[in-house]
């Protein structure tokens, strides 16, 4: 048992050392001691586990006054990369970032079919890809992470996507089966909410993200931990019903405020008015800059019902 305790503990550490290097950039030993609280033993050997796996580096920092330089940790950006994936609609972007979170590489899918079969050969293919190019880095692609448009269960499961009807789909086993990495499967909202804590608001452990691309999605973040109700309905504010008399939805309800206040609902009702089945962000911008009136008045009732709820 004290073994397991020991090992634990270390484990914790180890993650509170490193989570203190991303949020600082850089940081010296004495700075990691003062703001994790740790012995600076533990940080000596943590730091030294560390540097031997090559996932920190050493540097010294510029420095005006007496005495010796400071040696400030860093993360090793190029020591392995992270395959993001925004699995949506009628696209799938892929992106690649290396352990500090910038993004190294994006591509853009056009997804023309829903057939799940046929999205998971598209997301194998492209991932083997992306494993065989960073293969040469220090621990090559480390995982995958792919956000979805729908529900997604405690197990990682999908519940449901609507827009491209997937029912009780094993994603996350069907990639892992295939890749043999570590796949991760979460709400796209979830992970936005996730990402913002992660490398924006380092001190927030309440905060929402709200994100609005093809539908409306809503992540929360309580105490730390991510709110995702019962099977993962908790941040679906985009089926939430602002007319029970409106559209029918791809969730088999009618109404929902996603069909009248998303990207997707904008330009779709927008084309209609104008006769113009492919609108691009260019024409709008430019449609807007002539104060066009179906423009302006789409855009203004778009945005009353963006606020609507």
């Amino acid at each position: 048992m004290e073994i397991g305790v020991g090992t634990y503990l270390k484990k914790i550490n180890r993650s509170l050392i490193i989570s203190k290097i991303i949020e600082h950039g850089k940081i010296s030993r004495a700075d990691l001691s003062n703001i994790t609280k740790l012995t600076k033993a533990t940080i000596s050997l943590q730091v030294a586990n560390l540097l031997g796996e090559e996932i920190i580096v050493e540097s010294q920092q510029e420095y005006n006054h007496v005495g010796r330089k400071p040696i400030m940790l860093s993360l090793n950006a190029g020591a392995g990369y992270a395959v993001g994936v925004d699995l949506d609609y009628q696209k799938i972007i892929f992106t690649v970032s290396d352990i500090m979170g910038n993004p190294v590489y994006s591509d853009t899918l056009k997804l023309e079919k829903s057939n799940y079969d046929e999205v998971l050969q598209l997301l194998i293919d492209h991932i083997r890809e992306y494993k065989e190019k960073y293969s040469t880095s220090r621990f090559g692609i480390v995982g995958v992470v792919i956000g979805i448009h729908g529900t997604v269960k405690s197990e990682q499961t999908i519940g449901f996507v609507p827009q491209h009807q997937w029912y009780n789909k094993d994603l996350k086993g069907d990639l892992e089966k295939k890749l043999g990495m570590n796949v991760i499967i979460e709400n796209n909202a979830n992970l936005c909410a996730f990402a913002e804590k992660v490398f924006n608001r380092h001190q927030s452990e309440n905060l929402i993200s709200i994100s609005m691309y093809s539908g409306i999605g809503l992540g929360v973040l309580i105490n730390g931990n991510l709110v995702k109700g019962y099977q993962g309905y908790a941040g679906e504010i985009g089926h939430m019903i602002i007319d029970p008399n409106g559209e029918l939805c791809n969730c088999g309800n009618s109404g929902c405020w996603e069909l009248y206040a998303s990207e997707v609902s904008f330009f779709k009702q927008l084309s209609k008015k104008l006769n113009k089945p492919k609108l691009t962000y260019k024409d709008i911008e430019n449609l807007i800059m002539l104060r066009d009136p179906a423009v302006m008045i789409q855009m203004e009732e778009f945005v009353s019902i963006s606020l609507l709820v």
